[in-house]
């Protein structure tokens, strides 16, 4: 459902039943505002949403707003009870016009600015993924009031974006990560890994969550108890 603003009033831009990405619909919505042309459906978006909680039950779901941060999309979301993983300022300012309640978010990017993480802990978000052991030592000073997961790479070349590249540590240097945080005093909260995107099968997610498991376990086994695994991709 598409609704343009007129003064005061919203009023139905396209009929609820027609399909918006239809050409008819196409050619009227050029018609009325030219192009290039963004088309946002919430029904779509809403629909995927639930499709995916239905696959992923006791799961939640935290929508990435860096593919596309549109405020429309962020309020079908929430209404649809997501969550939010943020990675930018513009994002944390995004959720807040919104009104999303700053423990639905988690703050993803795994190299940030001081400013990046001030910012995020005034805004309210408690949860910061790093790789590295320079990042880990940021959180020295706010380690009341901040907690971490630590990003693991599994690369995945089959992958139309093979994430790990680029962040991410290997599964042996999350141990050592693990220390140094403990040796700081900071709470590390659990594990993330991102394998990708658009990848070709699951085998790498099935890969990251075995390896994950035992890095748990052998945290757990050593007195550093954590209750979050990131399966993002």
């Amino acid at each position: 459902m598409l609704r343009h603003e007129t003064g005061a009033a919203r009023e139905l831009e396209l009929d609820p039943a027609q399909d918006p990405f239809s050409e008819d619909s196409i050619r009227h919505l050029v018609q009325r505002y030219g192009s290039p042309l963004l088309v946002i459906d919430a029904e779509r978006v809403r629909g995927q949403y639930r499709r995916l909680a239905a696959a992923l039950p006791g799961v939640d779901l935290h929508y990435a707003l860096k593919p596309l941060p549109h405020q429309s999309v962020v309020e079908t979301l929430l209404a649809q009870g997501a969550y939010f993983d943020l990675a930018s300022n513009g994002e944390i300012d995004m959720v807040r016009r919104a009104r999303v309640a700053p423990d639905r978010c988690i703050h993803t990017h795994p190299i940030k600015r001081d400013g990046d993480i001030r910012t995020a802990l005034a805004f309210g978000v408690r949860i910061f993924v790093v790789d590295n052991e320079d990042e880990v030592r940021k959180f020295a000073q706010v380690r009341h009031r901040a907690e971490l997961l630590i990003r693991i790479s599994f690369r995945s070349p089959d992958a139309v974006c093979d994430l790990s590249r680029k962040f991410g540590c290997g599964p042996e240097a999350a141990e050592e990560l693990m220390s140094l945080a403990a040796g700081l005093g900071i709470r590390v909260a659990g594990l993330s890994f991102h394998v990708g995107s658009q990848a070709s099968g699951p085998d790498t997610h099935v890969e990251a969550i075995r390896a994950c498991a035992g890095l748990l376990r052998r945290a757990a086994a050593r007195g550093l108890h954590m209750r979050i695994l990131d399966i993002g991709g």
